[in-house]
């Protein structure tokens, strides 16, 4: 299957993360923007390894929060570089994972199998169906989420890590 459109996002993408300098970006989508967080994560996670200079920007990218999402179902290469979607790889990027036990348009299953693509996902259920609740628990948690994630991107001094 290949996304209509993805290579002309993920260029959008690329150019807000350059055009605003971005040294720490947290990034987060809901169902099929959860869809797309997770594509951004596999570019995130290359930048990382991969020398190649148009990954850099994506390099920003530290964590992600994925709500009611699942695991991209693209084939083949992705904008103009040599990640293939199809890499079975666990991705190093920080996440969180947010999903409804009673969701019947993207089920728990498939949030939990998006989860599994990361190498240390962190998994909150909300127990709701296909919505971003409003309550005091999950905004602690995504606060506490992007604390952490903070933390973990600066030395304590205000200057990025790695």
């Amino acid at each position: 299957m290949q996304y209509i459109g993805l290579d002309a996002s993920i260029e959008i993408a690329k150019e807000c993360l350059m055009q605003y300098e971005a040294e720490f970006c947290a990034i987060l989508g809901f169902s099929q923007g959860a869809t797309m967080c997770h594509i951004l994560s596999m570019l995130a996670s290359a930048a990382k390894h991969d020398g190649q200079a148009g990954l850099r920007p994506f390099g920003a990218i530290k964590c992600a929060i994925l709500l009611s999402g699942f695991a991209s179902m693209h084939s083949g290469p992705v904008s103009n570089t040599s990640i293939d979607t199809t890499n079975n790889c666990k991705l190093d990027v920080r996440s969180l994972h947010i999903f409804g036990e009673r969701d019947t348009s993207v089920p728990k299953a498939y949030g939990e199998k998006l989860a599994s693509c990361f190498a240390d996902p962190e998994v909150y259920d909300h127990g709701k169906g296909h919505v971003i609740p409003r309550n005091v628990a999950l905004s602690e948690r995504v606060i506490q989420f992007l604390d952490s994630c903070s933390l973990e991107a600066y030395d304590g001094r205000g200057k990025l890590c790695g």
